[in-house]
């Protein structure tokens, strides 16, 4: 299993458990939890809970969160935790293979009050004999800061054909004065009997520039053509041609705007491949003809034929289904300096954590990838920051069919002044000794524990439990004779604490 990161020009393998963040210490209670990064205490807090189908949050110029879920636009007061629902989309469609409701406010919102919300909606049967009604648009409302209400809609853009909904994308962001949004390919690759008035004459919609199926598109925030798009032409219809930004997408849910004004997107792949990279005008992202880099034989003529193809930054081999992200510049949390934070949804192998990838300079590239919160809230849908740098995100469990209605909830990561860490040491009296470490050729590891008695589990880097042990004393011996060379982590939990430390294997 290896994680493809674009480090200074050229493309390195790490296995993936060699990189992550290796400490973890989690106090739970009434207040939440404290976190040990790599020499940095974060406190995790809940501030909104009883939350169903969540899709996407965002920071408010009015200091509250805004959030959308299932055809409801909310404000939450990060505060209290207090949310008020200030829009019914009256049109909205349900559909099972997406709930999705994007969200952006205009730049100038503190002077209009424009909000734009993307939806699905159902419209005009098409596609005989399939018979899809299902279509996306994108409505600008405005918000009525006395009653607390959105009015007013105004319809940007709509019937754009979105199938029976699976793989839609529907991430939309706001950058110099113009609006991106994300289209998947509804599926049509693997179902392309769905898609019969394409197939076979038209081949892959992705590939298309007459459909609007796997692209990233751009308007102007009237909603008319910007007449710099990469294929626009005169007289600047709204028709996929001329809207296009860039294609050969599958379902992109992530974008965000870097240093620099680096627009990059995060993308669901098929079975592998899920991809974090730079977006750029008129680039063919080569699904289905490529996935991730080019790097297998049936890409090889593709990879050779397309001229102006753009290769990820990032492929995650397993998948870890990313969603949407956030990027971080200067952070008082030092380990996030620089990054892109991304949700994860996937609960196999290394999804359902917050993937932070650290960039270069530049921002060209990634120069390392850790891990935060590895399977301890599950799905995470979507992330937002405060302007003092508090990071907050939503869980979307009620969605797998992991939890019940309003099982999710918005989570607070803060920067904790009082713990910040210049010596290793400070922590392991605190919590847990583990030594030696790196283990080196007398293959016995010692555990003291701040207790006297419990579980500790070891788990390989793929996130497997490799043994359980116990102990009545609070001290351990490990026989690690049998142990190969590697990353694995120790783990413990009690009713009010859990405790993960990282032991290298040399």
């Amino acid at each position: 299993m290896k994680t493809h990161i674009q480090v200074s020009g050229s493309t390195s393998y790490f296995s993936v458990g060699l990189v992550f963040i290796s400490t973890m210490m989690l106090s739970y209670g009434k207040v939440g939890a404290q976190i040990l990064l790599d020499s940095t205490y974060v406190n995790v807090s809940t501030v909104a809970q009883n939350i169903y189908y969540p899709w996407e949050i965002i920071w408010g110029p009015d200091n509250s969160i805004w959030m959308t879920q299932q055809g409801k636009v909310s404000r939450v007061n990060p505060q209290t935790g207090a949310i008020k629902k200030i829009l019914d989309v009256p049109d909205y469609a349900f559909s099972e293979g997406s709930r999705q409701m994007g969200l952006a406010l205009h730049p100038d919102f503190n002077t209009n009050k424009y909000v734009f919300i993307d939806y699905n909606y159902s419209g005009t049967i098409y596609n005989a004999p399939k018979n899809h009604r299902l279509y996306m648009k994108i409505v600008r409302y405005t918000y009525n800061s006395t009653s607390d209400v959105l009015e007013n809609p105004t319809v940007i853009i709509d019937g754009i054909k979105i199938f029976d909904g699976y793989h839609d994308g529907g991430k939309m962001i706001i950058s110099d004065d113009h609006i991106f949004l994300t289209i998947g390919d509804a599926k049509q690759v693997e179902f392309p009997n769905l898609h019969p008035y394409v197939m076979p004459g038209d081949g892959y919609l992705p590939q298309n520039l007459d459909v609007f199926n796997g692209k990233i598109v751009r308007l102007n925030l009237d909603g008319s053509v910007p007449h710099d798009n990469p294929f626009a032409t005169s007289p600047f219809e709204k028709t996929p041609r001329n809207l296009i930004w860039s294609y050969g997408h599958r379902n992109t849910q992530g974008l965000v705007v870097g240093n620099g004004n680096k627009l990059y997107y995060a993308e669901h792949g098929r079975d592998n491949d899920d991809e974090m990279g730079i977006i750029q005008k008129g680039k063919n992202y080569g699904w289905p003809l490529i996935e991730g880099f080019c790097d297998e034989a049936f890409e090889t003529v593709s990879c050779d034929t397309i001229t102006n193809d753009k290769d990820p930054l990032v492929s995650w081999n397993p998948n870890v289904a990313p969603s949407n992200m956030e990027y971080i510049g200067e952070s008082p949390i030092g380990e996030f300096q620089n990054s892109i934070l991304v949700g994860t949804l996937t609960g196999d192998n290394f999804g359902n954590h917050i993937a932070v990838l650290t960039l270069s300079e530049t921002g060209d590239y990634v120069v390392n990838k850790r891990i935060l919160f590895f399977r301890e809230y599950g799905r995470i849908r979507d992330l937002c920051i405060d302007p003092l740098g508090n990071i907050y995100f939503i869980t979307s469990n009620t969605t797998s069919g992991s939890g019940s209605q309003g099982d999710d909830r918005i989570m607070k990561i803060s920067f904790n002044s009082k713990n910040v860490i210049t010596d290793v040491a400070e922590t392991i009296q605190s919590d847990i000794v583990l030594y030696p470490n790196p283990l080196g050729k007398e293959r016995k590891i010692y555990l003291n524990l701040p207790f006297s008695k419990g579980e500790v589990q070891l788990y390989n880097a793929t996130g497997e439990v490799i043994e359980t042990y116990s102990t009545e004393t609070g001290r351990l011996v490990i026989d690690a004779s049998s142990f190969k060379s590697g990353v694995f982590f120790i783990r413990y939990q009690t009713a009010t604490q859990l405790v993960i430390r990282k032991l290298i294997v040399d």
